[in-house]
Order: structure tokens, then C-alpha cells, then sequence
């Protein structure tokens, strides 16, 4: 069964601003990512900071939603993600992450995706972490797909070549691979070739269905293939499976405010705010925006200086801050 080829999918997608929403010269920048085990299965509860080059803290976040983390309001420049699994049998990962301002309509900033493997530390012992926050998909796999695609997660996930095309590979060999689909479709969407990675999440889909977080993919590619509608769709499903997924209540919320329906993004992101632990300081810039957008601006403060309150060590705290004094100003006029 197919639920999305007739739809026209650490992330979120930053939407363009109207002319009387938010100055478009305020531009912030986000890192999405999702951190797994061994295995490939997300994991919840682990401590991901934000560090510049030279390894000063600039936020922290916590894992959650399907192992998902992300850092919003950040400037261009190049920073360190740190993973930092406390109690648990994983050792320490770091990854340098290059953000690169951009506008994709006008006024929107750059979002990069980045995965973490956590790898087991032998110096802890053999426990099991928590379980997964999806039921894990199992699949009786030939020897020389299973080869192939632990040769190729890797690299592909870094966006090696060579990894591409062992992961290529264990499809050819195996076709209906979940984890090889998925790994290749997540891979090209990082290269962000969404037109090249969303067939493959969708051939994931066909092999399985329960897998809200291939879903969530799909509504990051289709956004960036302007295709609102399968966005809105691949949204709509990750939640019939995960109806708690707060992440994608976030999502639904943006889709519906670029589509004008804002009293629905509205009950959308409201609904993301009340399931997010630890508090996402995105949603109230997305609420932000939206109130902004419907000319609540006393409403659109307030979440302003939420967002400010949740995320401390903001690198564009100022231009915030200033943005806030704009609208008091505004309403005096």
C-alpha cells in the first residue's frame, strides 16, 4: 500500500515572511538532527549541545520525539555538535557543522540536518539503553545487502560517495531494504537533492508503513519541492501512527500558516507547545510569526520573549530583543 504518490517529507523548515510579518532582515538559521544507537534506533533523553569552533557552549538541548534535537537562531558560521550520552553505555560524539545563511523565498534562514551515531563504549559493560520511541522494523536480510549497507550508513551519512553507492548497492541486492532505503533517501536529502531522496523514503513507506519518522523526512523534501500539499499530507500521517509527536504538530502548524489557515496553525502549534519536554523555543518563533502574520502582536511579543526565555545563549538574542522593541514601538503609533 502507498500512501503518498499521488500527493502532488535533529529538523523544520523556516517559511518566507509577508510583507507585514517579521522584518525579513531578521534571519535565524537552525540545525536539525536526530541521534541514534548502534542499531539505527533513535534515542531519547541525551544531552546535544551547540558549540562554536573553539568549543564554547552556545545552547543545549535534550533529545526527544524520536531521538530528535535542534538549535534555532543561530548565525552563519561553522560549530561543533556535542552528544553527550550521561548514564548510558555510548561514548562521547562530536560532528562540525557549516551553517550557511539563505533565503529560499525571502526572509528565511539555512537549516542543516545532521545524524549522530552514537558507538557503544567497551569500557561500560554490555546494558541495554531504553527502547526505541518506534517499533523497530525487522527484516530477514541477505549477507551481502547487510554487508553492503554497514559498510555504506557511515560515509553516506557524512555524504560520501562511496557510501551512496554501497548503500546502492544493498538495494540492488535487496530492493525492498527498509533501512538501506531510508538511510540513502536521508542521505540525499542532507545533500539536500530532495527530488533525488524522496522516491527512495517513498519505496521505505511501501516496505513499512508504521515508520512516522520516514514520514517526517518526506515532509522536508516535499516543502523544499514546493510540494505544500504532500507535505501537508506526509505531516498528517506521522501523526495518525505518533499522534504525541510534537515535532510534527510543529510542522503541521508551519504548513497550515503558509496555507492561511491560521486559526488551525494555530491549534497546531499550541498542541506542539503543550507535548514538547524539553520546552522547543521554535515553537514559540513559529506562534511568533504566526500572530505577527494575523495582527496579534501583543500575542507575538509574548512568544518572542518566550522563545528568548528558552533559549538563553542565543547567538541573535539582540536582533530578537530589538525586534520585540519594534513591535511595542508599533503598537504606540
Amino acid at each position: 500500500m502507498r500512501y503518498l504518490p499521488k500527493l502532488a517529507a535533529g529538523l523544520l523548515v523556516p517559511f518566507a515572511l509577508a510583507a507585514t510579518a517579521l522584518p525579513a532582515t531578521t534571519v535565524l538559521n537552525q540545525i536539525q538532527g536526530i541521534v541514534y544507537d548502534p542499531s539505527r534506533v533513535p534515542v531519547n533523553d541525551v544531552r546535544v549541545e551547540l558549540q562554536n569552533e573553539v568549543g564554547s557552549l552556545l545552547q543545549s538541548d535534550k533529545t526527544h520525539g524520536g531521538g530528535r534535537f535542534g538549535f534555532v537562531g543561530i548565525s552563519s558560521g561553522k560549530f561543533i555538535i556535542k552528544v553527550i550520552p550521561v548514564g548510558m553505555d555510548y561514548q562521547e560524539e562530536t560532528k562540525t557543522v557549516d551553517v550557511e545563511s539563505f533565503s529560499r523565498t525571502g526572509g528565511g534562514g539555512d537549516t542543516e540536518y545532521v545524524d549522530v551515531y552514537l558507538r557503544r563504549d567497551i569500557r561500560r559493560g554490555n546494558s541495554t539503553p531504553k527502547g526505541p520511541p518506534e517499533a523497530i522494523f525487522v527484516q530477514d536480510v541477505p549477507a551481502d545487502a547487510k554487508k553492503a549497507f554497514e559498510s555504506g550508513r557511515g560515509p553516506a551519512e557524512r555524504g560520501e560517495k562511496g557510501g551512496i553507492a554501497d548503500l546502492e548497492k544493498a538495494i540492488a541486492a535487496f530492493p525492498t531494504y527498509f533501512d538501506a532505503l531510508l538511510a540513502l533517501g536521508t542521505a540525499h536529502m542532507r545533500q539536500k537533492e530532495y527530488a533525488v531522496a524522496y522516491p527512495y523514503l517513498l519505496r521505505a513507506i511501501d516496505v513499512n508503513q508504521r515508520s512516522y519518522s520516514t514520514y517526517y523526512d518526506l515532509v522536508i523534501c516535499f516543502f523544499y519541492l514546493n510540494l505544500l500539499e504532500a507535505s501537508q499530507k506526509a505531516a498528517d500521517a506521522a501523526l495518525t501512527i505518533s499522534p504525541d509527536f510534537a515535532n510534527a504538530h510543529l510542522l503541521e502548524g508551519m504548513l497550515y500558516r503558509s496555507a492561511g489557515k491560521y486559526k488551525e496553525s494555530e491549534a497546531e502549534l499550541l498542541k506542539a507547545s503543550s507535548l514538547a519536554s524539553p520546552a522547543n523555543p521554535e515553537i514559540a518563533w513559529q506562534l511568533a510569526l504566526l500572530y505577527n502574520k494575523i495582527g496579534r502582536n501583543d500575542d507575538a511579543i509574548a512568544q518572542l520573549q518566550t522563545f528568548l526565555k528558552q533559549s538563553p545563549n542565543n547567538s541573535e538574542r539582540k536582533k530578537v530583543e530589538d525586534l520585540i522593541d519594534k513591535l511595542k514601538k508599533a503598537k504606540k503609533t
